[in-house]
């Protein structure tokens, strides 16, 4: 996938953004995290993986026999500390926050979080319409959402994986 991004845009291969030899791999319907239970054929695997490779929400290892295992548990639900210190490490603005608690993630604390990353307001309601706002979000949704609404796959990021000093789009 590299070797053809560089032919086609002319460059050598280490001019080829990573994001962008990642995505290539995601639209062929490559993992870039190996979890287990959320499969190609998933409906929310791009988004997940996106998230998974942004270390914002990350996945678990599990040693089973001789097998070293990836799970992302995108049932379980999700703490408030969970998601603002994967959050932390991807955006420096939320770097003096230590609210999150080990309760579970509602839909309130998520939204606190994300318009303090000025995502507005209209899409925030917009794309959390359909969930019971009494309700934990899990793994997934959380995913799903960070993904829609703060697009951080798109933020480019060095060959150690570490964001880059740049507007978000």
């Amino acid at each position: 996938a590299l070797a053809a991004l560089a032919a086609r845009r002319g460059v050598s291969p280490a001019e080829v953004p990573v994001r962008e030899v990642q995505s290539a791999l995601l639209e062929a319907g490559a993992f870039l995290q190996p979890y287990l239970d959320v499969p190609p054929d998933d409906p929310d695997f791009a988004a997940v993986q996106r998230i998974g490779s942004t270390g914002i929400l990350r996945g678990v290892g599990v040693n089973y026999k001789w097998a070293n295992q990836r799970w992302f548990y995108p049932g379980r639900e999700l703490s408030e500390y969970e998601l603002l210190t994967g959050l932390q490490r991807f955006y420096p603005e939320l770097a003096n926050r230590n609210d999150g608690s080990g309760s579970p993630l509602r839909q309130a604390y998520f939204s606190e979080l994300l318009l303090a990353l000025n995502v507005e307001e209209a899409k925030l309601r917009t794309a959390l319409g359909s969930l019971p706002a009494d309700r934990n979000l899990t793994r997934r949704e959380a995913a799903v959402l960070i993904d829609a609404l703060l697009h951080p796959f798109a933020r480019p990021i060095d060959l150690r994986g570490h964001p880059q000093a740049t507007s978000r789009p």
